[in-house]
């Protein structure tokens, strides 16, 4: 294109899958534009993602004022937006950093709504491609490598030093919406059913839960709990150093995808056809998909619900956890 770029602007406000799979399109205008300044306006929970990612030149956090956001980027003098949200506010953005050409990716919400709506298969492409025929519009071109993550060296968790195992299965517990999560019941099942030494991974907000499923255990179980204790790139860190993982549709599915991890995804009511598979190199292990294909009523939604419409949850309590432990 005939547009001169020297400063680059992508906008991914949330959430941490989200943030993690706009890297393929942050190494790409890396390698296309190695002379350009890139910049990504994300919110401030979400910064600690792309700290060490090497692509990045800037991230500004997005303010509680949009205006004074704004003031911020207008003050950048980009030459080219890729807008990888395309929600309200990143309109409101675009209008008004006035003269600087933006392309927006195609969320293909109709195509959703139909899969939701009358359970119908849409065509929907891999959100991470839409990233990326967003990113075409300035030349940016897939290499075909993946997600990338980077965990800074302070946060490169020792496993002796932790005391954790050197060989071990993690197992992501938690998720944003119940409908995409195991619950006690099940997860008790599933560590049960499994062998190997086991890492529950988590945040504060699956304390909880991990306690719960830790008191439901024979006590000589091999099993570690680290939710709430570590934060989250030295959790990527236990991600990056298990054997496999075992994980819901969650942002740390994603962190996985990106170490190129044996990754068995556990769907429940939403579905990966929406979008939002493990996005792995053709090099890495395949992901492993566990999902109920049985259900009339599901998928429920896209994103997920706190508890389930039908009231039976079949989507989760029907699955077979001896299946998943096969895979492992």
């Amino acid at each position: 294109m005939s547009l001169v770029i020297r400063k680059i602007l992508v906008i991914r406000f949330s959430s941490i899958g989200d943030i993690v799979l706009t890297t393929p399109v942050l190494r790409g205008i890396r390698a296309k534009y190695p002379n350009a300044q890139l910049h990504v306006v994300t919110k401030p929970s979400m910064a600690s993602l792309l700290h060490a990612n090497p692509n990045v030149d800037k991230i500004i956090t997005l303010n509680n004022s949009l205006l004074t956001t704004v003031s911020e980027l207008r003050s950048q003098q980009y030459d080219v937006i890729i807008d990888l949200h395309n929600n309200l506010r990143t309109a409101i953005i675009k209008l008004l950093l006035v003269g600087v050409k933006s392309f927006s990716f195609d969320k293909q919400n109709i195509n959703k709504w139909f899969m939701v709506k009358f359970k119908r298969k849409k065509s929907i492409t891999h959100v991470v491609q839409r990233y990326l025929e967003c990113a075409a519009n300035i030349g940016v071109e897939d290499d075909g490598l993946g997600l990338d993550f980077y965990i800074e060296e302070r946060n490169n968790l020792n496993l002796s030093t932790e005391l954790l195992p050197i060989h071990y299965i993690a197992l992501v517990i938690g998720a944003k919406f119940k409908t995409k999560q195991l619950p006690l019941t099940k997860l008790i099942e599933l560590c049960n059913a499994i062998p190997q030494s086991i890492v529950i991974i988590g945040g504060k907000e699956d304390v909880t839960l991990a306690q719960q499923l830790l008191a439901a255990l024979p006590a000589n179980k091999a099993i570690h709990n680290t939710c709430g204790k570590y934060n989250l790139q030295q959790s990527a860190s236990l991600l990056q150093q298990a054997q496999s993982v075992i994980t819901h549709d969650t942002g740390m599915m994603h962190i996985a995808s990106a170490f190129n991890k044996k990754i068995i995804s556990v769907w429940g009511n939403t579905t990966p056809a929406i979008g939002f598979s493990p996005y792995l190199p053709a090099t890495a292990p395949k992901a492993i998909i566990i999902q109920n294909n049985n259900l009339s009523c599901r998928p429920c939604s896209k994103i997920g619900f706190m508890q389930c419409p039908q009231g039976h949850f079949n989507c989760m309590n029907a699955l077979n956890m001896v299946e998943i432990t096969q895979h492992i």
